[in-house]
């Protein structure tokens, strides 16, 4: 999110720490899902596939990391969604290349 005024000296820059760490990315068979904020909730990872038709929908503990299998998904670019009570909506690009 950037909000920026006329003058140069007003120009504000906010930026949102992620919540989770998937890797590897390129992924192969397996994503392991690393939470950077340590609690005892959860969130809520979507992914889905370029057209936007959801391949994947699981909740994520927040106190441990997570292993999920993406062998089913074809090669490809995605994006995953993460969703959690204390934090924006957050998107980012996952690529599955064998």
């Amino acid at each position: 999110f950037v909000s920026q005024r006329k003058s140069t000296e007003n120009f504000f820059l906010f930026s949102v720490q992620p919540t989770l760490n998937i890797s590897p990315n390129p992924a192969q068979n397996e994503i392991q899902v690393q939470p950077l904020v340590q609690n005892d909730q959860t969130a809520h990872l979507t992914i889905v596939d370029i057209s936007g038709k959801m391949v994947l929908s699981q909740t994520i503990s927040m106190n441990s990391p997570t292993t999920i299998s993406v062998a089913h998904l074809p090669d490809g670019m995605y994006f995953y969604q993460t969703r959690h009570a204390d934090f924006p909506i957050q998107t980012h690009k996952l690529n599955i290349l064998r």
